[in-house]
């Protein structure tokens, strides 16, 4: 990451995965490592106990 964000550990990122859990795990890492500006979707792509997921939501969705 620190590569991708040309070493700005300020810089946002945001992720999201299935359900929640390996977004939030890499969150922690990334958070540990110094990066301030993370962004993690909870619920995931396809819902879990934090929210019905970004798809059932009817956000937008890219091929």
């Amino acid at each position: 990451m620190t590569k991708l964000t040309g070493g700005d550990h300020t810089r946002p990122i945001a992720l999201i995965c299935a359900r929640g859990v390996r977004s939030a795990r890499m969150a922690n890492l990334l958070s540990e490592n110094g990066f301030t500006a993370i962004i993690n979707i909870p619920e995931g792509m396809l819902g879990s106990a934090d929210g019905p997921g970004w798809i059932a939501r009817g956000l937008p969705l890219a091929r």
